[in-house]
């Protein structure tokens, strides 16, 4: 048994490993599969096959809880919806285009969203999944510090040894990604550096709730002593190693807002000398800016501050964040899509193929200079950036999104609810307040570069899941929500 929970911890870590893939095709990202999927695909499979009753009690427990009724509405949605759009003709890239991309829709949303629920039911605790999570983000962090130590001594086995954990990577640069090491920017295990960013906002609830926790993680007292005491210090470490500007703004006022609310006591105690410290500190600022202007400015912190002086001027904006911009552009060109195809979309992973010959005519801003190239050099498709938010709506319609805010909207009056009512406690308890945070998070940056297929979005919807699962087995009734 020890070894067992010992391989699904493994395969659960891997998960997150997202860039460390089995190629199929060759030459094309959408065609790897990840090592950490198979992992839970095989595990499905020896369940399935060691005792395939057992399998299907798990499943039938499942289908009792209302919250996976409406995860399953828009399952079929969403497939009914392809079907219907692939006989009206809708589907006119090449079905290769298609096939490349519409499994990861399922197979991230299904296997690994029940992956949490199914460990619980083969009698792994709520606590190891603290466990494998703290140890996630050592490896995460340490490895980012590890990288970068590399890239400044330019030690080459460590970029192998990255590389080969990240070898997904090697599809999307041209140059294999040597810009951005060579700008000493931090991705570790992730695809870019702006995607660890994006980890980093995504789990800061779970990551401080549980680092700030008085219980314990590990057994082992020097290990958990030393690993919660640097790891706040580590994140914010390789924060600052990603060079993020977008996610070193969101993830500032994260951490303000999480410091808030667990300080909250000691602030409104202290209130009055907050404010004058506050105060100073804003004072100060304008100074330590004037010092140091040529630095800030060449730094990518000036990347910020050129983006907040262009806000009101597109045009100006464009020059000064011309990623961002590009960003923007396409989700109003998904946005103002809508109105073609209002209810129902027009079909997932289809608004690339369906906005080709409108993509320069129907844009309500200006274009970059990589939208134009974004259009130009693909065939059929006008390679449009993807959000949940937009995307979802250009490729689901009105009533798809709804069916997926419907199930999102369960998911947090379910944890609102579990919290409530106290049916956990000790470090069980810190980590569901940590996932509602992360539910939040997700939420916030759904708006912006995270994708419906995103492995990250499903593992926490699934941690919820697994908390559902347990209370049922536990005999609450706290499942009609």
């Amino acid at each position: 048994m020890a070894l067992y929970k010992k391989i699904y911890g493994l395969i659960f870590i891997l998960l997150f490993f997202s860039q460390f893939v089995i190629v199929i095709i060759p030459g094309t990202g959408a065609g790897n599969i990840a090592v950490g999927l198979i992992g839970v695909l095989l595990f499905y499979l020896f369940l399935i096959c060691s005792n395939y009753k057992k399998f299907l009690v798990f499943v039938k427990d499942l289908i009792k809880i209302p919250i996976i009724k409406v995860f399953f509405i828009y399952i079929i949605y969403v497939t009914v919806s392809m079907i219907i759009h692939k006989f009206l003709g809708h589907y006119k890239a090449p079905s290769y285009f298609y096939w490349a991309r519409i499994y990861r829709f399922y197979i991230y949303s299904i296997p690994i969203f029940f992956f949490p629920a199914l460990g619980l039911f083969c009698n792994i605790k709520l606590t190891h999944f603290v466990k494998w999570l703290y140890t996630l983000f050592i490896i995460v962090f340490i490895t980012g510090i590890i990288q970068y130590l590399g890239l400044i001594l330019n030690i080459g086995f460590i970029d192998t040894i990255i590389s080969f954990f990240t070898n997904a990577r090697a599809t999307l640069y041209i140059d294999g990604g040597e810009s951005v090491k060579s700008l000493l920017r931090v991705f570790s295990i992730f695809n870019e550096p702006s995607g660890f960013g994006q980890f980093i906002f995504i789990f800061m609830p779970i990551i401080t709730t549980l680092s700030v926790s008085k219980y314990k993680i590990f057994k082992n007292n020097l290990v958990n002593n030393i690993s919660k005491k640097t790891m706040l210090f580590l994140m914010f470490i390789n924060l600052i190693l990603t060079k993020s500007p977008i996610y070193l703004v969101l993830c500032t006022i994260e951490a303000l807002i999480l410091f808030t609310i667990i300080n909250y006591h000691t602030i409104k105690k202290h209130f009055v000398r907050i404010c004058i410290i506050c105060i100073i500190s804003v004072l100060i600022i304008p100074i330590i800016y004037s010092s140091f202007q040529n630095q800030i400015e060449q730094s990518y912190l000036g990347r910020i501050i050129n983006t907040i002086q262009n806000l009101t001027n597109f045009q100006s904006f464009v020059l000064a964040e011309s990623s961002l911009a590009t960003r923007i552009v396409n989700y109003s060109i998904q946005l103002v899509s809508l109105k073609y195809n209002l209810l129902f979309g027009a079909g997932l992973y289809n608004i690339d193929v369906f906005l080709n010959d409108k993509y320069l005519q129907i844009s309500p801003l200006p274009f970059t200079m990589e939208n134009i190239a974004f259009y130009y050099n693909s065939s059929f498709v006008s390679a449009t950036n993807k959000s949940i938010v937009w995307t979802s709506l250009a490729e689901f319609g009105l009533v798809g999104f709804f069916l997926y805010v419907w199930f999102i909207f369960k998911l947090f009056k379910s944890t609102i609810k579990m919290l409530k009512l106290k049916i956990y406690s000790c470090i069980e308890q810190e980590l569901l307040f940590g996932i509602l945070g992360s539910l939040i998070t997700l939420s916030v940056i759904s708006f912006y570069n995270l994708g419906i297929d995103s492995p990250l979005l499903w593992i926490i919807y699934g941690l919820v899941v697994a908390y559902l699962y347990n209370t049922k087995s536990l005999n609450k009734e706290i499942l009609n929500v």
